[in-house]
């Protein structure tokens, strides 16, 4: 080797490429077809998981605004009013916004409906498709505003000391995908204190959620 050169003594066969490269035509079409098995596998438990997420994240979102507007009537020391669409619509409540439930400090003697006199606490929404009832007999939340076209929402309001309305008996509302009701949240409110409390319930075999013991706090 001449005296100030460098020689590269390389194999050019370690340059030459694999002659398969890619994939054929019937694994592509195998590979298709299994994704396809495994997402059509997949696609109704993930859709089943959001409409729990949704479900519990309503519940949670209402039972923080019930709270808010019992810690407000305390604060201010005036009555303090939540008022929910009867049909689980939104609504126009009287102050401009379209919403499932508003909460306010009533001004007014007796408590009525939303005048603009009123402060309003909130205005809120949860996921489309949830349906907010209560329920009837021994547990139901006491009907009364009058709302836009006539129709009637469901309403409780609090005390300046933090209970519900004197004629009000605990109540319970409950929250579920309108479209599959096997999950249920609820939201059980105390009359003499105002506690609020958050659970759930899945409708299983016999599990109804017709019992107490069937209702987990989360």
């Amino acid at each position: 080797m001449e005296k100030g050169k460098i020689v590269f003594d390389m194999d050019i066969d370690t340059f030459k490429l694999s002659d398969k490269t890619g994939f054929s035509l019937i694994e592509m079409m195998i590979t298709v077809t299994i994704m396809g098995i495994l997402l059509g596998i997949a696609t109704p438990q993930l859709i089943a998981r959001l409409r729990i997420m949704n479900v519990r994240d309503c519940a949670q979102k209402l039972a923080a605004d019930i709270r808010h507007v019992r810690a407000s009537a305390m604060s201010e020391g005036r009555r303090a009013q939540l008022v929910i669409t009867d049909n689980g619509s939104k609504k126009n409540f009287g102050n401009g916004q379209d919403a499932l439930w508003m909460t306010f400090i009533d001004s007014k003697t007796p408590t009525g409906s939303f005048v603009a006199s009123d402060k309003v606490l909130s205005c809120s929404s949860c996921a489309t498709g949830m349906t907010i009832e209560t329920i009837s007999g021994i547990q139901s939340l006491p009907v009364g505003l009058v709302g836009t076209g006539g129709a009637t929402n469901l309403s409780m309001w609090f005390s300046a000391i933090g209970t519900l309305k004197e004629t009000s008996i605990d109540s319970s509302i409950i929250i579920t995908a309108a479209s599959d009701k096997s999950f249920k949240a609820r939201i059980y409110i105390t009359s003499l204190t105002g506690y609020v409390r958050v659970q759930t319930c899945t409708v299983a075999g016999t599990v109804i959620c017709s019992n107490k013991g069937d209702w987990n706090d989360i």
